[in-house]
Order: structure tokens, then C-alpha cells, then sequence
């Protein structure tokens, strides 16, 4: 069954009372102040929430069972700041500008106790440890020097300890469905899209990251092509060492280990090695549903851990916990400068899309929509 926004809520409450007063417009408006949003991640979530503040009558529709079920909740669970993105100073300036709206909105799901740390491997790398922090100083970004515990010494140049903050996914969830609930945005989960269900005069919103193409493909408009690729995601335990540290290999094909929000476990990853298979075309094909899932968390240890134990101590003692399969979605050929932009587009006079790039990017990208959509 569809999923509503979670209640009954109390009688007594001030933003239950706006909540009620916001469906009571809701239901009142004609269509053309209507807008559903399509997915149910951070995007969707923040874009649905700031329509709604902006006047709009708004609904909001997500396949999966629960919000943040995509890949907003299948990642690091990394809250950028831009140190991994070097080459990237537009990447870099835009999650440093937006990250304070983030903390606005979610800042009691940041975790800022962590330690956080980016070391430069010996060999294989794409820039210096000089280059690279020659670069992250340049787009005013703030470090210094100190070594991870976990790290081989023979195996990087350098190694710097930053500010950076870590998502509690559960916290962050249970924020999303406040947001949602307090500015009266119709919620259903569990709940397919179909074009036949939007109005005449409605808007309809895409934040459904890999799937926005499919979706505009259904409604007969062309999107760009995108690289896909199939991710698989490994949360494991890992000795006592590593608890509460985040630490990633830099500049090239290299793993990397944060801490899964409170939960004692860590998620890994590598550039090159946690990815199955990909595409670059428009519409994809790549699917992480059940037929996929034989591919084999246990393979993808094994490999993660014969890259990883050349710069990380221990290792090779990581258990399995749980892999998560996600289809991860950038703009493609640009390996060189490894840019992650978001992108908010205007199709047609109802039909809008977000295209997420990096998560703290979100709040900024939902104020971007209100702007083009009120014009």
C-alpha cells in the first residue's frame, strides 16, 4: 500500500495545524498550482519542500517503500566539502557554497566527530601531493598535515586531516518525512508514476536520477546521455583502528573507507572496483533489482580487499555485513576533471527536471527549481 506522510498527527501542534491548513489549499487550488515531484531522495525531498513554501500545491511520489531508498541513502555517506574533487574546481566551490543551506536544514544528521583524512598514493596518481594540495588551498579549502592511523607510510606521500562532515541515514530519513509532513506535501511511497495520472495544467518535476531519462523518454522528450554504471556498495566491520575514521586514496584508481553514520561499520569503495558494469547512453538499461543481486558481494570483498590492503593496515580482516547494488549516473567523458554538476532544466512549461550531482548540493538546487518554475 501506498505510504503517507508518517501521523496521525497531534491535535494540538502548531505545524500539524499548518501541515492541515496547507492540505486543506492543497485540495482547493486548481491545477495549474499543482506540481508532483517524481522520487522520493534528497532532491526530490528538498525540491517538494521548497514548491510548497513557495505556494505550490505539491505531491510527491517515490516507487520505493520509504524515502532516501535510491542512491541518496547507497553511498559513502560523505557530506563534500570538495577535497575529492581536485580537478574539479567547479565541483569543489559549488558543495563549499552549499554546504551551510545543508547544515541549515539537516544539520542535526551531520555527524562532525569523525576524523576525516585525504592522503596522495606513492605511485599511479594523477597529481602530486603537491598538486593536489597546491589545488584544494586554491579553491580555499583548509587541511593539515597529520597521519591517519590506518595508513601504510610507505604506501602514500602525504596524508591530511580535514573538516569534513558524515550523514546518519537514519537521521537524515526521519528529517526528509518531518520536512515533507510540516510543509504539507502529499507523500506516497510504494507508489509507481504514471504520466496518465498528471493533469492538464499540472507540473511535474524529475529528480529520479538515473531514471529521469526513461521517464522523459515516456513523455516523448530526448534527454542527454549519461554514464551508468552499476555500483555495488560493501558495508563491513573493520578492526578497532579504524573506528570513526574516514579515509580515501588519492588521485586515481584507489580505495576508500567512511564510517556507516553510528552504526560501528564501515561502507568501502573503490574507483574502479566496486562497479560491475556501465553505459553511456540516454535511456539506461542497468538494473539493480533482484536478477542482478547473484552477482556476488563476497567477489567484490575479496577484490576490494586485494587493491585495499596495499594502503590500509588490517585489511584484509574487513567481514561482510550487508552490499547494496546502485546505478550511479554522471554526465559522461570527463574523466579528466572528474566534474559532478548539478543540473536543474526546464523541458517544457510543465516539465522540469533535477539532475543530482553531489548531495550537499541539494537545498541550493531546490531554490534553483522555485526561481525557473516561477518565472
Amino acid at each position: 500500500m501506498p505510504r503517507q506522510c508518517p501521523g496521525p498527527p497531534g491535535r494540538g501542534r502548531p505545524a500539524d495545524r499548518a501541515a492541515r491548513r496547507a492540505r486543506t489549499r492543497r485540495m482547493s487550488r486548481p491545477e495549474r498550482d499543482r506540481v508532483t515531484v517524481v522520487g522520493g531522495g534528497l532532491f526530490g525531498v528538498t525540491a517538494a519542500r521548497a514548491l510548497a513554501r513557495a505556494g505550490w500545491s505539491v505531491t510527491l511520489v517515490e516507487q520505493a517503500p520509504d524515502l532516501l531508498d535510491g542512491a541518496s541513502g547507497t553511498n559513502q555517506y560523505r557530506l563534500h566539502k570538495g577535497f575529492h574533487y581536485p580537478r574539479s574546481p567547479e565541483t569543489a566551490a559549488a558543495c563549499l557554497a552549499a554546504e551551510r543551506d545543508f547544515r541549515r536544514l539537516f544539520g542535526d544528521a551531520i555527524i562532525d566527530h569523525h576524523a576525516h583524512y585525504y592522503a596522495v598514493a606513492n605511485s599511479r596518481t594523477r597529481l602530486t601531493a603537491a598538486e593536489y594540495l597546491r589545488a584544494v588551498t586554491a579553491m580555499g579549502l583548509t587541511w593539515r598535515h597529520d597521519f591517519a592511523p590506518v595508513l601504510r607510510p610507505d604506501a602514500v606521500q602525504s596524508c591530511v586531516r580535514v573538516a569534513e562532515g558524515a550523514i546518519d541515514l537514519p537521521r537524515l530519513r526521519h528529517r526528509c518525512w518531518a520536512l515533507l509532513r510540516d510543509s504539507g506535501v502529499r507523500t506516497r511511497t510504494g507508489t509507481h508514476f504514471e504520466w496518465s495520472s498528471v493533469g492538464g495544467n499540472e507540473r511535474v518535476v524529475l529528480a529520479g536520477y538515473s531514471a529521469n531519462n526513461t521517464l522523459l523518454a515516456e513523455a516523448g522528450f530526448v534527454g542527454r546521455p549519461y554514464r551508468y554504471q552499476l555500483a555495488e556498495l560493501l558495508c563491513v566491520q573493520l578492526p578497532e583502528a579504524y573506528q570513526g575514521v574516514s579515509c580515501l586514496v588519492m588521485d586515481g584508481n584507489f580505495p576508500s573507507l567512511d564510517p556507516c553514520g553510528r552504526s560501528g561499520h564501515h561502507v568501502i569503495g573503490h574507483v574502479t572496483e566496486m562497479h560491475h558494469t556501465e553505459e553511456t547512453a540516454v535511456v539506461c538499461s542497468l538494473s539493480n533489482t533482484d536478477a542482478h543481486r547473484r552477482s556476488t558481494a563476497a567477489g567484490t570483498l575479496r577484490r576490494l580487499v586485494e587493491t585495499g590492503r596495499e594502503f590500509l593496515i588490517g585489511f584484509d580482516q574487513a567481514r561482510l555485513v550487508r552490499s547494496r547494488l546502485v546505478v550511479r549516473t554522471t554526465l559522461p567523458g570527463v574523466a579528466r576533471t572528474d566534474t559532478r554538476p548539478t543540473l536543474v532544466e526546464r523541458h517544457d512549461s510543465q516539465v522540469f527536471s533535477i539532475f543530482s550531482g553531489k548531495l550537499t548540493t541539494c537545498v541550493t538546487a531546490a531554490d534553483e527549481l522555485v526561481e525557473l518554475m516561477s518565472r
